[in-house]
């Protein structure tokens, strides 16, 4: 019986999907052997922090442009 929760809480977890897919199709090392990856990880000081806030405030951008199309918005004003 408890097999059997185990497995549904796996089927119902979308992290055990995404670890499951990501190791049968070789993402994984495909995103580790990255160059913009290798590039990231030597990026040190000021670099480092204006590359990590500079990213997420252009994924939020984008992202909020995208969900406008259905109507939906992140900002909460």
């Amino acid at each position: 019986m408890i097999k059997f929760y185990k497995m549904l809480g796996n089927i119902i977890n979308p992290n055990w999907w995404a670890s499951k897919i990501m190791k049968k199709t070789g993402l994984e090392q495909k995103a580790r052997n990255s160059k913009l990856r290798k590039w990231e990880a030597g990026l040190t000081g000021w670099k480092h922090w204006a590359w990590q806030i500079g990213g997420g405030i252009l994924f939020f951008i984008v992202f909020e442009y995208l969900i406008n199309f259905i109507g939906l918005t992140m900002i909460p004003w």
